[in-house]
C-alpha cells in the first residue's frame, strides 16, 4: 500500500467501466445503465497506486511527496534514499565509473532541487507506487540501451509511441502540461484526435448527465485543455492507447 496518497487520487468512483472503439464515438445504447455503486468501485481501486517497477528518464515536481518519471507518478518521503552528485548534492568526484552519482543527498535537497527547475535525470526503483530509490544518472545513454527516454513534452502531444500505456483508467483528471494529463497516477498525452464526452464538469447543460451516471454532451478538446489548465475538477474515466487519450468520458460522482 502507497506510503503517502494524495487525496484527490482517491477519488476512483466508477462502476462499470465500458468500453469504447477507436473512433471514440459514444452512444448510450452501448452503456449499462446500472447507476454508480461508489463504495465497491473505490474499493476495487484501493490498490491503484501499486505500481512495482524500476524506471529511467527526467524526474519532475507533481506536488509534495509526489513526482513524476516516464509518465508515471510515485510517492516519496524521508526515508527515499536519494543517490546524487551531478544536479542534486553537486560533487567533484560524485559520479562513479557507470555516470550515476554516488552522493548520498537528503530529500529535502532533492526537493529543493525539483522545485527550483533543476533537470534531474534518474533511475527511479518504485514499489507498490512508493520511491525506495532514486540514482541520478548523467545521460540517458546510461544503463540498458532498451531503456526509453524520457517524452520531448515540448511538443504538441508528445511522442507517445515511446510510453505505449494501453488501459482504461478512472479518477479526477488533472493538468500536467499543454497535452499532458495525469489520472490514476498515470500520465497521458492527447490531441485534437482526442473525444472528449463532458456535459457534466465541462460543456456543462441541461442534457448533459446521461441515465447511467456518464457525460452526454460532445466537447471540443480545447474546452476540456482549457478548464483543466485553469483548475476545474474532472472526473472521467480515460481509455489510453499507446501512450495517447483515446476517450475521455466524464461520470458523476
Amino acid at each position: 500500500m502507497s506510503r503517502s496518497t494524495r487525496s484527490s487520487l482517491l477519488a476512483l468512483l466508477t462502476a462499470g467501466l465500458i468500453t469504447l472503439g477507436a473512433t471514440g464515438c459514444f452512444s448510450p445504447d452501448a452503456v449499462d445503465a446500472e447507476a454508480f455503486d461508489a463504495e465497491a468501485q473505490s474499493a476495487e481501486n484501493n490498490g491503484a497506486e501499486g505500481v512495482t517497477a524500476t524506471l529511467a528518464g527526467e524526474v519532475t515536481y507533481l506536488s509534495p511527496n509526489e513526482y513524476l518519471v516516464e509518465n508515471q507518478a510515485f510517492h516519496v518521503d524521508e526515508t527515499t534514499q536519494v543517490l546524487g552528485g551531478i544536479s542534486v548534492c553537486p560533487a567533484e568526484d560524485g559520479v562513479d565509473e557507470g555516470g550515476y552519482g554516488i552522493v548520498e543527498c537528503s530529500y529535502e535537497e532533492l526537493d529543493a532541487a525539483l522545485q527550483g527547475g533543476t533537470v534531474v535525470l534518474a533511475e527511479v526503483a518504485i514499489v507498490d507506487g512508493f520511491a525506495e530509490s532514486i540514482s541520478e544518472y548523467q545521460t540517458d545513454g546510461h544503463g540498458d540501451p532498451d531503456t526509453p527516454e524520457s517524452p520531448d513534452n515540448g511538443s504538441a502531444g508528445g511522442d507517445s509511441s515511446n510510453e505505449g500505456v494501453n488501459t482504461t483508467l478512472t479518477g479526477e483528471v488533472t493538468y500536467l502540461a499543454p497535452y499532458e494529463y495525469l489520472v490514476g497516477n498515470q500520465a497521458f498525452y492527447v490531441d485534437e484526435t482526442t473525444s472528449h464526452v463532458g456535459g457534466i464538469y465541462v460543456c456543462p447543460g441541461e442534457e448533459g448527465l446521461h441515465e447511467d451516471g456518464h457525460g452526454n454532451v460532445s466537447c471540443p478538446f480545447d474546452e476540456l485543455e482549457t478548464a483543466l489548465a485553469e483548475g476545474t475538477f474532472v472526473y472521467a474515466e480515460v481509455v489510453i492507447v499507446n501512450g495517447l487519450a483515446e476517450v475521455i468520458t466524464e461520470y458523476q460522482v
